[in-house]
Parts: structure tokens; sequence; C-alpha cells
């Protein structure tokens, strides 16, 4: 379903046409921009330099100019945040790839200055550095659980190095979750298909 809304006199979001189309492409943008224009036309409305605001659409672009040339195009922010905020909370490679693609597309600088930042602003780069910790190094939460209520302060001060060595062993490796086979990275290797399955002696049961 196609869309067009504007700001009412309330603030309000208003509806002013839907469409209802096959797929989202050039010929449909295309379809409903016409129609869009010639409702403008009936309604008394001669004006033609409107100003459009969407997300990087399928085909909005090249059909919005060819019913609107004098159309002024712009790039709804919140889609621009959607996707940064995806690229921010991206668990793996794949899917900060994808969502930094979308960001491209709205503003080259943006994507490129998001690449260029020191500090690590994804998810994907927070590999955990519990590695390079003191064993002692621990927050007050986790030194509060490892303590042992007592007057034996060396066999405290045991459990805790202990705590920590085990802490540090456990998350010293951080392993990026893939959602689906489509996140694997590709490998130039020969495709090896499962063992040939020999059919057994007697009657099958179906």
């Amino acid at each position: 379903m196609l869309t067009a809304v504007a700001i009412g006199g309330n603030n309000e979001i208003f509806v002013i046409a839907f469409g209802i189309v096959d797929t989202e492409s050039i010929d449909s943008w295309s379809y409903f921009f016409r129609n869009l224009r010639c409702l403008f036309v009936n309604e008394g409305c001669q004006k033609d330099d409107w100003t459009f605001i969407s997300d990087r659409m399928r085909g909005v672009e090249s059909a919005l100019y060819d019913v609107f040339p004098r159309a002024t195009r712009r790039v709804c922010y919140q889609h621009l945040y959607s996707d940064c905020k995806n690229a921010a909370n991206a668990y793996n490679d794949f899917v900060y790839e994808k969502a930094m693609s979308k960001i491209k597309e709205h503003d080259v600088a943006a994507e490129q200055y998001l690449r260029n930042v020191d500090e690590q602003w994804s998810r994907h780069n927070f590999d955990t550095k519990a590695v390079d910790t003191d064993p002692n190094d621990l927050t007050e939460y986790a030194q509060n659980i490892l303590k042992i209520r007592g007057d034996e302060s060396r066999l405290c001060h045991a459990t805790s190095c202990g705590g920590g060595a085990a802490y540090k062993a456990t998350y010293a490796n951080y392993i990026h979750p893939m959602a689906d086979p489509t996140h694997w990275p590709s490998f130039n290797v020969p495709h090896i298909n499962p063992p040939t399955v020999k059919r057994s002696a007697g009657r099958p049961t179906k």
C-alpha cells in the first residue's frame, strides 16, 4: 500500500491518498504520483513544487521527478535514525554492513564519518577485555558475590583471586552470533555433497 500523508491544521497526520499495488517499483510509484497530481488538479490546486519526504524506497526518486519535475526531495530522518540504531546494535559484521549500506544510500558523507570514528560505537566491535584485566580488578557487585563472611581474610583473598581467574577464563573470548546461513562468510572451497544413502533391506515403512 502506497500512501501520501501530510500534517493537518491540528498538527496531526492527515492521509491525502493511498493506493494498492502489486509491487514497489518505478512503474507503481509513477502510477501513484500521476493519480496524486490528478487529485490535486481536481481539487483546484495547481501547485507542482511540493516537498516530498520519504525513505529511500525503491523507485520513488525516478517516479517522483517524472511526474513532479519541480519537486524537492528530502529523506525522512526517522528512517535514518533507525538505520544508525541498527548499525549501533549490530552483533556481527553482516548486520553492521547491511545497516551501513542503508546509511550510505541516505548520505555518503555520514557513512564515511561513522566508519572513521575512532571510538567504538557498534556492538559488533565490543569484544570483552576480561582477558587483560587483573584477577583482583572486579566490580563491587562481583566482589560482594565472591566475598566470604568471616574472619579468615586470607581465605577471602584466595577465593576472590580464584573467582577473578575464573571470570577471565569465562569471558576471555566472545563468539558473535549468526541468525542464519546468509550471515556466513564466503570461502573459495569446493561444494561437498551429502553422502549417498543406500536403501535398507526389507519393505519400506512408507
